[in-house]
């Protein structure tokens, strides 16, 4: 994943394809040539036993021998070549699938987040307390008046940490671990935040 303004690298996703799965699935995709090499082995075989000569047995089977060792060399061959094909085909389409459905469910849960904070933000930054506590540097105000806020987010939303930085990206107060403060926070979300001056959401 690339970030969409700066083009920079932020994360790569890794996929595993469940193998039960596609083991059936190339067994479907399988299943016509096998049945189609099996029919063309066993055709060959009876015209060959079949039909009638009139020379001595062993000089039928020595003549015999070289066609249909190159037939069935081929046969095997092609069968090879065929079934790699379809294994690669399958592999790449079911990851192109899951992919396609990672990448979707992720920028839905994205957005969805982007818009119950951005809710949140508003609601935040209009409380004059927090300005107040906030100019004060009062760690301890904004963890008694915050505390049950990042408690319920924590709890509804699977929130794990809250921050409380100066624009420096200082950090006054983390609501999910008080006892640490005061160092600078550079995470790439936080630094992304100041630099573009919006909302910036880390999955």
């Amino acid at each position: 994943m690339t970030d969409p303004v700066t083009g920079r690298l932020i994360a790569v996703l890794g996929i595993d394809i469940n193998a039960l799965t596609w083991k059936w699935d190339l067994a479907a995709r399988a299943a016509l040539p096998v049945g189609l090499t099996l029919v063309l082995i066993i055709g060959v075989a009876a015209y060959f036993f079949t039909r009638r000569v009139d020379v001595a047995p062993k000089h039928v089977l020595k003549s015999l021998m070289l066609p249909l060792t190159a037939v069935m060399l081929l046969l095997v061959t092609s069968f090879a070549v065929l079934l790699f094909i379809q294994q690669e085909a399958q592999l790449n389409e079911s990851s192109r699938k899951v992919l396609k459905e990672a990448s979707n469910g992720l920028s839905q849960e994205l957005a969805e987040q982007s818009l119950m904070l951005a809710a949140l933000e508003e609601i935040i930054i209009k409380d004059k307390g927090l300005c107040e506590a906030f100019k004060a540097r009062d760690r301890q105000r904004l963890l008694a008046a915050y505390s049950p806020l990042f408690a319920k987010l924590k709890a509804d939303n699977a929130i794990t940490h809250f921050y409380f930085m100066d624009p420096k990206c200082i950090c006054l107060l983390r609501l999910h671990k008080p006892e640490r403060y005061g160092d600078q926070i550079k995470r790439f979300t936080a630094l992304e935040a100041k630099r573009t001056g919006k909302p910036r959401i880390r999955h």
